[in-house]
């Protein structure tokens, strides 16, 4: 019999001066997994929740991009982008009583939900935005927003901020052959602080609502959901696990490190098993501990060694570590005990208990220490992330690294030959592959050393790392040779996912089918997998690419999606009548052959029992 949950722990939330209410009426947990997937829908976006791209592509375009097998590896915690309106629709429906219709329980039925007090609509107001809740530690910065609405917080005012329009100021802003602003740095400087505020100010309209207990389950929970029905196989989930009351709102929790991932490890635990039941759905995730850049050595080196005893104890899904935050004032290089300590675990760890770690680096032009005051490029910035963090037990990943292209002169050229013309710049450019790669030791050690660089297109255009889609580096590295993993970043915040962020590499910087499958592989190389799968034998990684590789020869031979697989593959061109007709009747030829085989000969097939079924006693010699 299994153990049953306990009950959430709210009596520091209730004691929380942002919030002046008692959650301590909220239903059970079984109760809440009800209700949520009685309010998820697959694949249907709550609130005014627009791709600007999904019209410009052809149907058959964006089926297959969704259709395509995923990894996501860079996703913070806020979870889908469903999650706030679906987080918010309950808590008003627990409060009005409604959430019983949902559920179609009977008033006496165990764990109905009580009715609130009035003092639950405080949740809604101007009053819980208070300047503290502003705060933003995703770029480390205790920055006051000076704009708090002046209307109640509620349904519209949550939807508002997705209609911020994020690149309205870049439009005068003359633009260099790479893609670097032509203004003076204290033009940029401001154009890039605008960016945060407004990603500043949309955080505030999440973060309130997401940043407790039940919150962090039922994110957790409705995020398996929603990745699995943009079919990504494996997530891994990032928490920040900070609970000082001094950075903010966006990491604090009212509840210790152990608490928190048991309830996000449940949400998703949850998440996996009603996909397998109901759906025949194999999901799998792992849990990324955050660290926050703007901490202090002492400060992370506690949290790191928290993070170690739990992964060394077996506890939860925890598989790596994250360093995030205010890159620009805060040097990864000031962490160099902490990385140790990282490194002598990983060294007597076996290896399914080992610790990846992935380092947001190269995400600015560049990145100060505040210990010593040295100041390094954005590529340096990567190059130091590498040195600190790798070695042969340690599997590494950098997160965005917006400036490897910088990282050379030759490089930089490069570049800009590929922005002119993604298609035939090598014909055209007077060096070899080889001499670009070599031309920057970072690019070389990425490429030598297997370490993904997770990009985020839409994260990146909002956060002014990069100008605009047309100037993005992701495809021409992964053509380099460099190890490439797209991903939303923070999907709720950014209005995004898998198949939107691929949708802008394709539109914008001609990302074919082959390049959107190679980084579909280059994520599972990334991926912080270990140990071994039972079921074949083979390490979990392995067994994932097979499976992943099955599932893009299955895409292959669908007839629906021959149409939209040739126009990936040669930049939106239609194939003409005869030969779309020819690809056609191949993939139906393909598709009868598979099912014949597997039928006949597979694992399970026909012809197979017959010849595993022993002889029967007649035929046994005498």
């Amino acid at each position: 019999m299994s153990k049953a949950l306990p009950s959430f722990s709210l009596n520091s939330l209730n004691a929380d001066p942002r919030c002046g209410v008692s959650f301590a009426s909220l239903p059970s947990v079984k109760v809440l997994s009800r209700a949520a997937e009685s309010y998820w829908v697959p694949g249907v976006q709550f609130g005014r929740i627009v791709h600007s791209d999904r019209k410009r592509l052809p149907d058959a375009d964006y089926a297959v991009l969704k259709a395509m097998p995923g990894y996501g590896l860079h996703i913070h915690q806020s979870g889908s982008s469903n999650v706030a309106f679906l987080w918010f629709r309950m808590l008003q429906d627990i409060q009005s009583g409604r959430i019983q219709e949902m559920l179609d329980l009977k008033p006496d039925a165990p764990g109905r939900p009580q009715s609130r007090s009035s003092g639950f609509d405080k949740i809604f107001t101007k009053d819980y935005l208070n300047p503290q809740v502003m705060d933003d530690i995703r770029h480390g910065r205790i920055d006051r927003l000076e704009k708090l609405p002046p209307e109640a917080f509620n349904w519209d005012t949550l939807q508002e901020y997705y209609r911020v329009d994020l690149s309205a100021e870049r439009k005068t802003v003359p633009i260099g052959e790479t893609g670097i602003p032509l203004v003076s740095d204290a033009r940029e400087q401001a154009l890039r602080d605008n960016c945060f505020s407004t990603y500043r100010y949309a955080s505030s309209k999440i973060n309130p609502l997401v940043k407790n207990v039940p919150a962090a389950y039922m994110c957790a929970f409705l995020h398996g959901m929603d990745e699995a029905s943009d079919n990504v196989r494996y997530s891994e989930y990032r928490v920040e696990a900070v609970t000082r009351k001094d950075l903010g709102a966006i990491g604090r929790y009212e509840c210790d490190m152990d608490e928190l991932f048991f309830w996000v490890d449940k949400g998703l635990e949850h998440a996996q098993a009603r996909l397998l039941q109901k759906d025949r759905q194999k999901f799998d995730y792992g849990l990324i501990a955050l660290i926050n850049r703007a901490a202090e050595p002492e400060e992370a080196l506690q949290q790191v060694q928290q993070i170690i005893a739990l992964r060394a104890a077996g506890k939860y899904n925890l598989v790596g570590i994250d360093f995030a935050g205010d890159e620009l004032n805060h040097a990864i290089d000031k962490f160099p005990a902490v990385f140790e300590a990282i490194h002598n675990y990983n060294r007597q760890a076996p290896e399914s208990r080992r610790l990846g770690v992935t380092i947001h680096a190269g995400e600015t032009r560049q990145s100060k220490n505040p210990i010593t005051g040295e100041v390094y490029t954005g590529a340096q910035s990567i190059a130091k992330a590498v040195a600190l963090a790798w070695s042969p037990e340690t599997p590494v990943r950098i997160g965005h690294g917006l400036q490897l292209v910088y990282s050379s002169p030759l490089l930089e050229e490069a570049f800009a030959a590929y922005l002119k013309d993604p298609v035939d710049w090598q014909k055209k450019f007077p060096h070899s592959q080889a001499d670009i790669v070599n031309s920057s030791p970072i690019l070389k050690e990425l490429i030598d050393k297997d370490i993904v660089v997770e990009v985020c297109p839409k994260s990146n255009v909002q956060t002014y790392g990069v100008h605009h889609y047309q100037y993005h580096s992701a495809v021409f590295l992964s053509r380099l040779g460099v190890p490439i993993s797209i991903n939303s970043d923070n999907k709720t915040i950014s209005k995004s996912d898998l198949p939107n962020d691929r949708a802008k590499l394709y539109i914008h910087r001609g990302a074919t089918y082959d390049d959107l499958k190679k980084m579909v592989f280059d994520s599972i190389r990334g991926a912080f997998i270990f140990g071994t799968d039972p079921e074949t034998g083979l390490s979990r990684k392995e067994s994932m690419r097979r499976e992943t590789q099955q599932a893009f020869q299955a895409l292959e031979r669908t007839p629906s999606h021959v149409l939209g697989i040739y126009r990936l593959r040669h930049h939106g061109q239609n194939p003409n009548p005869l030969h779309f007709v020819a690809m056609t009747l191949w993939a139906h030829a393909q598709t009868i052959w598979h099912d014949f085989t597997r039928f006949y000969f597979g694992k399970d097939g026909a012809f197979r029992k017959i010849l595993e079924q022993p002889e029967s006693p007649c035929h046994q010699p005498a």
